[in-house]
């Protein structure tokens, strides 16, 4: 019908890697929710992990040993969040962010050997 709401995503948001998307529902979450050192930590923590993102993509060693560092990185990342008193995060932001962590984990391929 015309002029109903939909519940698809928007497009620029559809096809963004989990990375992405654990940094905006970071930036999107009030003050309330996550205290103001640990947004500025995990955010420092994910900007770096965009890098190598993009290093991963490449072929050969660099991008074999990107991909290695990625998913260590990832799992810390994911550890810390989970971690996380509910003083300082919120836990429905937690679980979300744990959830966006994990999956960006699962879409790291295993190394070879």
């Amino acid at each position: 019908m015309a002029g109903e709401a939909r519940d698809e995503p928007e497009p620029s948001r559809r096809h963004l890697h989990p990375i992405a998307l654990f940094q905006t529902t970071l930036e999107a979450a009030s003050a309330d929710d996550v205290k103001k050192a640990v947004r500025r930590g995990l955010l420092k923590q994910v900007m770096k992990l965009g890098k190598l993102v993009s290093k991963a993509r490449q072929d050969g060693k660099r991008g074999e040993k990107a991909r290695k560092k990625l998913g260590k990185k990832l799992d810390a990342l994911t550890k810390k969040v989970e971690r996380l008193p509910d003083k300082k995060m919120a836990a429905t932001v937690r679980s979300t962010l744990a959830g966006l962590s994990r999956g960006a984990r699962a879409r790291v391929p295993a190394p070879a050997g």
